[in-house]
């Protein structure tokens, strides 16, 4: 019962994780606005996609990121807790490429049986000099997830 507690808690805190770092090299910041694992509003596939304002508010985005055109990475419907995916690490030129780490659990490990949906939601530079042609999306395996062309 207490560890089925502490995963609880675990899981919820992982909801509220947010993250920023380093600048591109146009000197632009990238920045991780969300980190959960109840996106089910972004559907059951893996999917990279710019999220539309009602999608961003859904998932407790403040209503000016909900405005900024963010891009949502999820992992899609998994069956226990314990995936994830963080934000590693990006770089550009005409193309913004985005690293990702993915996680998942042990096979031996003991969880309960609870749908997820693993997703991160990232602010992308509005680049007025130079627009960004399209975001690859690639893990730090360097195993290309996707890519979406810029609004």
């Amino acid at each position: 019962m207490k560890l089925l507690v502490l995963l609880i808690l675990i899981s919820l805190l992982a909801d509220s994780a947010y993250a920023s770092g380093p600048t591109t090299e146009r000197g632009e910041e990238v920045e991780m606005v969300f980190s959960g694992n109840q996106c089910a509003v972004l559907g059951d596939n893996l999917l990279i996609k710019h999220i539309d304002e009602a999608t961003a508010l859904a998932l407790g985005l403040d209503s000016e990121t909900a405005g900024n055109d963010p891009l949502a990475v999820t992992l899609g419907l998994k069956p226990t807790p314990g995936y994830g995916i963080m934000l590693v690490s990006w770089s550009s030129d005409t193309e913004l490429e985005i690293v990702v780490k993915l996680s998942a659990p042990s096979k031996d490990s003991m969880l309960p049986q609870m749908i997820t949906w693993p997703c991160i939601v990232l602010t992308i530079p509005d680049s007025h000099s130079q627009p960004y042609r399209s975001v690859r999306v690639v893990t730090d395996r360097d195993v290309e997830l996707g890519r979406v062309l810029t609004r």
